[in-house]
């Protein structure tokens, strides 16, 4: 309802206001009865049927299809970091924009813990889970020498936990499958110091805290157990 179809137009004021002869009343009834029996859908969808080219009027020989799954991250992580929505609806695209990853069940609370509100580092949020998502490949070695390697790769500090009391803290929920949780212990974790609104140079102790392996309950994906706040 809240999409602009033309310059100044949203489609609830196209079917409940009078625009005169833009459509007649019986397409109105018809635009009307279509929206009110939609089914609700999912960036992850969204996604399939357009690269696919079974979106809506869409074809695979039109310019408008997406060329690869590569496109529509990049797609959705530009979203995600300017335009950045409410907390589960700004999570839930997640799922589309970083493939690789699986979030515990501290999100989308968890990121109501940043100083001011997520969005004033919304950008910086999808730059450190973009990095994780795309670069992270630790193989198992030594990983403090790999943390540095990532922190130079990535330009974001990113350290072990040296607080053996703390487990606890970092042990997040992750759902395994429709009725088991797992418990995860994350560590690693990547240090979110700046926000992205100029002229703040207050240096901030948020975290993305994450499993380094590739999970092997979780189909060999990364887990991330929060972000937000230090803990």
């Amino acid at each position: 309802y809240e999409a602009e179809i033309q310059p100044g137009l949203l489609v609830w004021q196209l079917l409940y206001e009078n625009h005169g002869s833009i459509l007649s009343r019986d397409n109105i009834k018809l635009l009307q009865l279509a929206l009110d029996q939609a089914r609700q859908s999912t960036s992850v969808a969204l996604a399939q049927a357009t690269i696919q080219g079974s979106l809506g009027p869409f074809s695979n020989a039109q310019a408008n299809t997406l060329e690869s799954y590569g496109d529509w991250y990049n797609l959705v992580r530009k979203s995600l970091a300017t335009e950045p929505q409410e907390p589960p609806a700004f999570c839930d695209d997640f799922r589309a924009a970083f493939p690789r990853l699986i979030f515990s069940d501290a999100f989308p609370n968890c990121i109501n813990t940043f100083d001011g509100g997520y969005k004033r580092y919304s950008r910086t949020l999808v730059h450190c889970l973009s990095a994780l998502n795309d670069h992270w490949q630790w193989d198992g070695g030594d990983l403090t020498q790999y943390l540095r390697a990532f922190s130079a790769q990535s330009n974001v500090s990113t350290t072990q936990e040296g607080n053996g009391d703390r487990k606890p803290a970092l042990t997040f929920s992750f759902k395994a499958d429709s009725d088991r949780l797992e418990a995860v212990l994350c560590e690693p974790h990547m240090k979110l110091t700046q926000s992205d609104v100029p002229g703040d140079n207050t240096f901030y102790f948020h975290r993305i805290y994450f499993y380094p392996r590739a999970h092997v309950t979780f189909q060999g994906k990364l887990l991330i157990g929060h972000a937000g706040e230090h803990l």
